[in-house]
């Protein structure tokens, strides 16, 4: 419900997620995590609304497609899963299911990690920053890569690119 209500701000007064974020008493990433809730599946945002799930479960549900939200939501429900045991059954069938790519053992720096976020909240979906290679420019080492942006319908896909667009 308040998602709802943050999207309105939004969508109705063109406000950016930090001025609705501020009109609520929320922080810029709370509010965010909150509006990227609406990409769960409705079945799963009722079960959200209903309390049968928490805002913990539904944010790892974030990185699966929308039937296989709906499969581990039930799944989390009826064995009154903890947030963390939800996080592994999640991670569980992203990998069975190949949902969401491997990254090789090298860990993410602070820095990429930060910028996956601020990407994330501001699009909101699921955003990977992927690291190819490093360069030397100027005497100084950057990185070099591309970015991944997941979406689970070509509706998803359009309200990403109407975010897009509205970004200055």
């Amino acid at each position: 419900e308040e998602a709802h209500g943050l999207q309105r701000l939004v969508k109705e007064f063109g406000l950016t997620h930090e001025l609705a974020a501020q009109a609520v008493g929320r922080s810029r990433s709370a509010a965010s995590n909150l509006l990227r809730l609406l990409n769960l599946a409705d079945p799963v945002q009722t079960m959200l609304m209903a309390g049968d799930l928490d805002m913990g479960h539904a944010r790892a549900l974030l990185s699966l497609d929308r039937a296989a939200q709906i499969t581990a939501a039930n799944q989390i429900a009826a064995k009154k899963m903890s947030v963390r045991e939800a996080e592994s059954l999640v991670k569980k069938l992203s990998a069975e299911f190949s949902l969401k790519p491997q990254k090789a053992s090298k860990e993410k720096s602070r820095d990429t990690r930060r910028v996956e976020e601020e990407l994330a909240d501001l699009l909101m979906a699921e955003v990977e920053v992927r690291i190819k290679k490093q360069v030397k420019r100027n005497g100084r080492r950057e990185d070099m890569g591309e970015v991944a942006i997941q979406f689970a319908s070509m509706d998803e896909l359009n309200g990403l690119i109407e975010r897009l667009r509205g970004v200055k």
